[in-house]
């Protein structure tokens, strides 16, 4: 009789593992199809963006912004008042905060807006800091998501060796330069090679 009851015990100790190890290997195959769906999730997002940002309006804010911030007959950037900020400086601070809430929240990769929108967001950032200070000194709240965003883009740029994020005013004014020459309507989206020239 113990013989027997042994055996049971030891099969029904036997198919409860097997249950166990089932359970397991379904919910890692559950999380393993989720993770999957969030990143081809993040991929849609990242997709949005950046036709949101290629396109108009942003694409236009960012090119009227650059006639405005520098002299091409001078060819130099031209002195920016953080209480007389051009309207479209701040279109594209909002484009941002908006893109550091996705970030935040899980919907971008941080490494893949760094890949995809660092060759514009460093130099926008560096000309358009005192204006973000003096919006947090009156609310701390003001773009707090971008200034998270580029607190975290820096640490990047700096582990992957980068320079783009402690732009000269010379570079400042190379940058807006070039994007005064983008046609109306229509932003062309820097090449991987044109950001591995500018890493050097």
């Amino acid at each position: 009789m113990d013989h027997k009851s042994n055996i049971w015990e030891g099969i029904t100790a036997i198919s409860t593992a097997l249950l166990v190890l089932t359970a397991i290997g379904a919910l890692g195959l559950a999380c393993s199809q989720i993770e999957e769906a969030r990143d081809e999730a993040r991929i849609v997002h990242l997709q949005e963006t950046v036709q949101q940002f290629s396109t108009p309006p942003v694409s236009d804010s960012l090119r009227l912004l650059a006639s405005k911030r520098i002299d091409q007959k001078q060819k130099v950037l031209l002195p920016l008042s953080p209480d007389d900020a051009p309207e479209e400086m701040y279109d594209l601070m909002n484009f941002f905060e908006t893109m550091g809430l996705l970030t935040e929240r899980g919907y971008l990769n941080e490494r893949d807006v760094w890949h995809e929108f660092g060759y514009w967001l460093f130099p926008f950032y560096a000309d358009a800091r005192p204006v973000l200070e003096k919006e947090q000194r009156e609310d701390s709240v003001m773009f707090s998501n971008f200034s998270r965003l580029m607190g975290a883009l820096d640490q990047l740029e700096n582990k992957n060796g980068g320079k783009l994020n402690h732009p000269s005013t010379d570079d400042l004014y190379s940058f807006y330069n070039s994007e005064v020459s983008e046609p109306p309507g229509r932003h062309q989206r820097k090449s991987t090679k044109r950001r591995k020239e500018l890493l050097k």
